[in-house]
């Protein structure tokens, strides 16, 4: 079904065919859609940007490690000469018992770029999951982020601040650097390879509040005479201890891209490495790879 829906998309929308046909972190983190944002904002433009990846990667989102499928993520953005845009997100979980999306995202946000080595932007994603959604960023409705970025010639660096709001309120700095190295190919094509190294720092509430479990707990009465009562059994839930503001994990990655005039071809192989993680959490190191599909309409 999932297959389906992505081929009617590509069917829906014209001039998708490309002439040659982009990780971890919210979907609007992807490497294609930086990219795209980060060029000057003349004119407007439509971007599609469709990733798929192995494993849910992202601390935020990631379910139970025997639940983790991996996930489609489908991106739409707009974007207006000024720098003004407006996007959403469809996410899809692979994996048995799990809804056709579990989560959705609307976003609207100012990237000033294409004036300089300086770039900067800001933005709100309102997050609508379903109750039956096994995300557990579930807790989490609301997000307000700024991205500041620098090319200092030899890298490309930026830091990246997340609050989140909801049932649960973090802060989230997001550091990553990277360097480019481009390779022409064909007439008007580039292939890129990009090390890059990101560092998350936090604080994990949300991550706790999808850990909390019920247990059984006795609770003694107490009767009017002081006298002790009757011990009863009651479900209480209980919520992992968690760090503070602290190192959340760190990636190292290597994007391949294909750049054409209007499309981008990525294959994202990425390894992660889990740091203060609440108690119950999965704190293995793992692989994963993303690709990912981008086009650019004018």
């Amino acid at each position: 079904m999932r297959l389906l829906l992505v081929s009617l998309l590509f069917l829906a929308l014209p001039e998708l065919q490309p002439a040659a046909a982009q990780s971890p972190a919210p979907p609007a983190d992807s490497v294609a859609a930086r990219r795209t944002l980060a060029r000057p904002a003349a004119p407007p433009r439509f971007i599609v940007d469709l990733t798929t990846a192995n494993r849910n990667a992202y601390l935020m989102r990631a379910p139970d490690a025997a639940d983790d499928h991996g996930y489609l993520g489908t991106q739409l953005t707009y974007q207006t000469r000024s720098g003004l845009y407006a996007g959403a997100y469809l996410n899809s979980s692979y994996g048995p018992d799990q809804p056709l999306f579990d989560d959705y995202e609307g976003t609207l946000g100012y990237a000033h770029a294409g004036h300089g080595p300086t770039e900067w932007s800001l933005q709100y994603t309102h997050l609508f999951v379903p109750a039956n959604s096994k995300l557990l960023r579930a807790t989490i409705t609301d997000n307000v982020e700024a991205s500041l970025t620098h090319d200092f010639d030899f890298v490309y660096a930026s830091l990246t601040a997340d609050a989140f709001f909801g049932g649960t309120r973090d802060v989230v700095l997001t550091w990553n650097v990277s360097h480019a190295f481009p390779l022409p190919v064909f007439a008007h094509d580039t292939l890129n390879i990009t090390p890059t190294f990101e560092l998350g720092t936090g604080t994990q509430r949300f991550y706790a509040a999808g850990l909390a479990r019920r247990v059984q707990q006795q609770i003694a009465t107490t009767k009017k005479n002081g006298l002790p009562g009757k011990t009863k059994t009651t479900s209480v839930l209980e919520t992992p201890d968690t760090p503070g503001f602290t190192s959340t994990g760190y990636t190292l990655s290597l994007p391949i891209s294909l750049d054409t005039r209007r499309s981008s071809f990525a294959l994202i192989p990425a390894y992660l490495v889990p740091l203060h993680v609440p108690e119950w959490g999965n704190a293995e190191k793992l692989f994963y790879v993303s690709v990912e599909f981008t086009r650019r309409f004018w």
